[in-house]
């Protein structure tokens, strides 16, 4: 991401969400035909520098996930 007045992907982080985006799109073709497989949760996983954690992070993915109401978030914390 890029922080600026606006929040943006990067160019490689906007070939990550068209690929993620493509990918979504074929398993729901799928899943018209097969909905056995629809069965479960869907994950993302991202790796979030503690900065932004600490600032922007949580404010940002709240409000997205309050206006998509799609959202559950699990945090897991890993120090290296």
């Amino acid at each position: 991401m890029v922080r600026t007045p606006r929040l943006l992907p990067t160019p490689l982080g906007q070939r990550l969400l068209n690929h993620a985006q493509q990918v979504r799109l074929l398993e729901h073709d799928l899943l018209d035909r097969i909905p056995a497989l629809g069965e479960g949760t869907q994950r993302l996983r991202l790796a979030i520098n503690a900065d932004s954690l600490a600032t922007w992070w949580a404010p940002t993915i709240g409000d997205f996930c309050h206006r998509a109401g799609c959202c559950s978030i699990w945090w897991s914390t890993t120090r290296r």
